[in-house]
């Protein structure tokens, strides 16, 4: 990691990680003393929270405000535009740009796989929607600690690479 944005992102990953933990650590402690018959009242005040609060996290309740916030469009794809920044910082030696010839227009860069091995890649994804493209693989490749074998490529080299090597599709 050579930017300070990505380690951010690195470490934004792991409060969220965290965070994440101890809301379920707190839901299965809920839960037990539930199965000991305590009341939602009495586990509210076991774990200083409002009875609605004991109720939303034991029934997994949303509200129609949270639940739609999550299917926005518009924050759904910057989300996207986001983890693909991202990504193609990390894999572009911290810059969102070309590893060979520096172009950065976001709307042309694209993650390569750098052995062309891709189709192993989707040959062994049973339908798996990274393997289909898109932000799937951005997705992925966060979601994995951005294993190795991949660079940040404009469609230009990337289909250059493709000529050159011969690495055509193999489904």
């Amino acid at each position: 990691m050579t930017s300070g944005v990505i380690g951010s992102q690195s470490s934004l990953s792991d409060y969220h990680q965290e965070m994440h933990d101890d809301a379920m650590r707190l839901k299965d402690n809920m839960l037990l003393a539930r199965g000991e018959g305590l009341t939602y009242q009495e586990i509210a005040e076991l774990f200083d929270v409002s009875r609605q609060r004991v109720h939303q996290i034991l029934t997994g309740y949303r509200s129609p405000a949270t639940h739609a916030s999550l299917h926005d469009p518009i924050r759904k794809a910057k989300r996207k535009r986001t983890v693909k920044q991202v990504v193609l910082a990390h894999y572009g030696n911290g810059k969102v740009a070309c590893v060979k010839c520096g172009f950065s227009d976001i709307r042309a860069l694209s993650i390569d796989h750098i052995n062309g091995d891709g189709w192993k890649d989707r040959a062994k994804s049973n339908g798996n929607t990274f393997h289909r493209g898109g932000s799937g693989m951005y997705y992925y490749l966060r979601r994995n600690s951005y294993p190795e074998g991949y660079q940040t490529l404009c469609m230009n080299c990337q289909f250059i690479k493709r000529e050159t090597r011969q690495e055509y599709r193999r489904y």
